[in-house]
């Protein structure tokens, strides 16, 4: 979370004649307060859910025995195994996103889960991007969109006509 907004700042530091905008729409629809409150319960949860499996459990606290700094290389190793894994993701956020799956979510998870995972996984996001990104879009000079992975599939289909080239940041580095 926010590596796509420092590594963009970054950028634009080293680079001044490039310009930064931002152009998703906030999650913090129901309030910067609420969601920060609902995201932090969804993290103890969602801990409270690997405790109570010792399967689970045992990975990380071998992971947080480590030191920060192990912990912090093992993150960075997973991190990069979702990008190297980053059409497989796209589906899967695809699935995530259908409103059946909430439907489901909210028989089995609270409801302050449910919701920001609503707020993070919503479509209205992707759109609000693509139409931004069109309006900033000149055919005579170059445009970058630094968006976090979770978004490609949907704006991918939303520019298609752009011709865009998709890369991950990951990527981006090698070119």
């Amino acid at each position: 979370m926010g590596y796509e907004f420092k590594s963009s700042r970054d950028y634009t530091r080293r680079n001044p004649a490039s310009k930064l905008e931002y152009i998703d729409i906030s999650i913090f629809a129901d309030g910067k307060e609420e969601f920060v409150k609902s995201y932090v319960e969804t993290i103890k949860w969602m801990y409270k859910q690997i405790a109570e499996d010792s399967e689970l459990v045992k990975p990380l606290l071998k992971k947080l025995n480590g030191g920060i700094d192990d912990y912090l290389k093992d993150f960075r190793r997973d991190d990069q195994q979702i990008y190297q894994k980053a059409e497989e993701i796209e589906e899967l956020i695809k699935i995530i996103r259908g409103p059946e799956i909430f439907e489901i979510m909210e028989e089995v998870i609270p409801p302050q889960v449910v919701q920001v995972l609503k707020q993070v996984y919503n479509p209205q996001r992707d759109e609000a991007m693509g139409t931004k990104i069109r309006g900033l879009y000149d055919k005579n000079s170059r445009l970058v969109a630094v968006i976090g992975l979770g978004h490609v599939a949907g704006l991918k289909t939303k520019l298609e006509d752009l011709k865009p080239k998709v890369m991950t940041l990951a990527e981006y580095g090698s070119v």
